[in-house]
């Protein structure tokens, strides 16, 4: 007959102690404050704009009835911690990352109040002494994540469902209409463009990106790197600069058009004269320019210039690993090179050519600088759409509703298109 061993009792650590009486303290306060604000007032205890603001912000709803609750939730916490056991430090964990997450968005959007910058600092605090000494090393990346990605898709979400005002300004008033107003034909029919231009983008890249990364991957080791340089080198320079080029390329006095009006023109005259033919369509074609400039073939030639590169990488990467001896073995069994290649080289190299699908389609779907400079206000994106909305109508509910819907959309194709290659790859 076995006998149990009895458990030991976990022990509390001094920062759980430390953090049980803060959440103690903290459910005190929370309680406490909607009350003591009126007599801290009155009796000159608190003073100036911010105690007014935070008072103000603390007694009215949803945070009035939200703060008996919290302060529940924080009482019992710190009673648990005390007494110890790990799942009452899994749930104060939990309590605190949640609480610098939605208290540091509310910080931000009500601007500096006190009152949710406090308890933001509370959390903050808690969450460095509750999360051990891996935590401690990694929350300063997870506190930048948090207020520089996390917390800007937050506020730009609870923009969304606001109301513009008749000057420009956003009512805190539900309107969620702004997401029913991205349905409308107009709006609609610049979407569609959109994804016309970034599916034809996608498509380019490949054609053109695909052939060059498989020759880089077949030149030998010591010409790779020297290639791969070369194919980098063009990219250094910054993208705005590179877009303003193909502007002096593409425009009606540009490079193109000089060679295409001047020196080609120039060329075919000669050849007809010399020869004693008549006027034939291409010399009519190179007598005047090609309106290249402010169109959508102007868009998709900067794009696929613009995110050529994130094709290429990708599939190199992928063809370098492929293992060519199945090649070999492809031949052996009477497979023809294109053969060899359809069945060997290209489905191993995949997963290669979904990654470069997935970063040209994104940023070409929503793409607004190359738009606006190459192609002008007949060809404008969503992503234009957008920047026009913050900045010129000053709609921000209704330009925050456009870039959700975008989000959405571009995170549900990725995630069908990664389901579906999954099973093919």
């Amino acid at each position: 007959m076995g006998f149990s061993r009895p458990q030991r009792p976990q022990r509390r650590s001094v920062p759980e102690r430390i953090v049980a009486v803060l959440f103690v303290l903290n459910a005190v306060l929370l309680g406490a404050f909607p009350y003591l604000c009126p007599v801290g007032l009155q009796t000159a205890l608190f003073a100036g704009p911010g105690a007014y603001a935070a008072c103000a912000l603390a007694i009215s709803r949803p945070l009035f009835p939200l703060n008996y609750l919290l302060a529940a939730v924080d009482a019992a916490l710190g009673v648990a911690l005390w007494r110890g056991g790990r799942t009452a430090r899994n749930a104060a964990l939990l309590r605190v990352s949640i609480g610098a997450l939605a208290w540091g968005v509310l910080a931000l959007v009500a601007r500096g109040n006190l009152y949710p910058a406090l308890q933001f600092a509370f959390s903050a605090l808690l969450l460095f002494l509750l999360g051990g000494l891996v935590l401690r090393l990694l929350f300063p990346g997870g506190f930048w994540l948090v207020v520089f990605f996390a917390a800007p898709l937050v506020i730009v979400f609870l923009y969304s469902f606001l109301k513009r005002g008749a000057h420009g300004e956003v009512l805190w008033a539900w309107y969620p209409q702004n997401y029913a107003r991205f349905f409308d034909p107009l709006y609609l029919t610049i979407f569609g463009r959109s994804l016309r231009i970034a599916l034809l983008t996608t498509l380019l890249c490949f054609l053109f990106g695909y052939p060059l990364a498989y020759y880089i991957a077949r030149r030998p080791p010591r010409w790779r790197n020297a290639l791969i340089l070369l194919l980098m080198i063009p990219f250094w320079t910054n993208f705005v600069v590179r877009t303003y080029a193909w502007k002096l390329i593409l425009a009606d006095e540009g490079f193109l058009n000089h060679f295409w009006t001047v020196n080609l023109h120039g060329f075919l005259s000669w050849i007809h004269q010399l020869l004693g033919l008549g006027t034939s369509p291409l010399l009519r074609a190179t007598s005047q320019p090609l309106h290249l400039l402010y169109t959508e073939t102007a868009v998709v030639v900067g794009l696929v210039y613009g995110w050529i590169t994130d094709m290429v990488l990708p599939c190199y990467a992928a063809i370098e690993r492929v293992d060519f001896s199945l090649v070999e073995a492809a031949k052996d069994l009477y497979a023809s090179d294109f053969r060899a290649f359809l069945r060997v080289v290209f489905p191993l190299s995949m997963p290669g050519v979904v990654a470069g699908v997935i970063l040209v389609f994104i940023p070409s779907l929503g793409a607004y600088v190359t738009p606006d400079m190459l192609g002008g206000a007949k060809t404008m994106m969503i992503g234009n759409l957008i920047q026009q909305q913050f900045f010129s109508a000053r709609d921000w509910p209704f330009g925050s509703a456009i870039s959700f819907v975008l989000i959405a959309i571009m995170l549900v194709a990725t995630l069908v298109y990664f389901r579906v290659g999954g099973k093919t790859l």
